[in-house]
């Protein structure tokens, strides 16, 4: 694993709960879009943290990474919704 690796992990491991806890203040406070949003980027997050940690060990995840295609599906989805929201 090289420095950049390292900063991108530490990098998801400091947003991701960052993220949760954001998601969940809106989702408290009857934000849903914005909620889901930030929801589905600490998952995404929580998914390129794994993603990471299986490719420095050498483990080929091909077959698994439609969970991040979904995941980036419904933040977009949330986005479009956030968007149509605010005009």
């Amino acid at each position: 694993m090289n420095h950049w690796e390292l900063t991108r992990m530490v990098c998801y491991s400091v947003a991701a709960p960052a993220l949760l806890y954001v998601a969940l203040f809106h989702l408290r406070n009857r934000m849903f879009a914005s909620g889901i949003f930030y929801l589905a980027i600490s998952l995404l997050f929580c998914w390129y943290l794994f993603d990471l940690t299986l490719v420095a060990a050498g483990v080929n995840d091909r077959e698994i990474r439609w969970i991040a295609t979904s995941i980036t599906i419904v933040a977009a989805g949330a986005a479009l919704w956030m968007g149509f929201n605010a005009s």
